[in-house]
């Protein structure tokens, strides 16, 4: 499984970030599915944990809306990852089948 993300803020810049997880298993699918049909998504925040014999990555997306609303978790099991990030000039990330920018 790949994820491709832009990462970064103004003050540090912008980086074209790819996780690549191999045996993954996606734990509540329709919250990562919700987030790649409403885009932009922010990830607020990300964390690995070691359960037993598997590694899982865990994200915490922030709501749409901020008032009253619950920010939404998907987590991502697997047994290797890797990542790599190259720098990006815009705010901006693009793939073959999806153009997206954002200002």
């Amino acid at each position: 499984m790949k994820l491709l993300l832009l990462t970064g803020d103004l003050q540090v810049g912008y980086w074209r970030t790819e996780f690549v997880y191999s045996g993954a298993r996606i734990l509540n699918l329709p919250v990562l599915q919700l987030a790649l049909t409403q885009r932009p998504t922010e990830i607020w925040y990300d964390e690995f944990t070691q359960e037993n014999d598997r590694s899982s990555h865990s994200f915490l997306l922030a709501p749409k809306e901020m008032r009253g609303a619950v920010a939404q978790e998907f987590r991502i099991e697997f047994d290797q990852f890797d990542y790599s990030q190259k720098p990006q000039k815009l705010r901006r990330l693009a793939t073959p089948h999806d153009v997206s920018e954002w200002t």
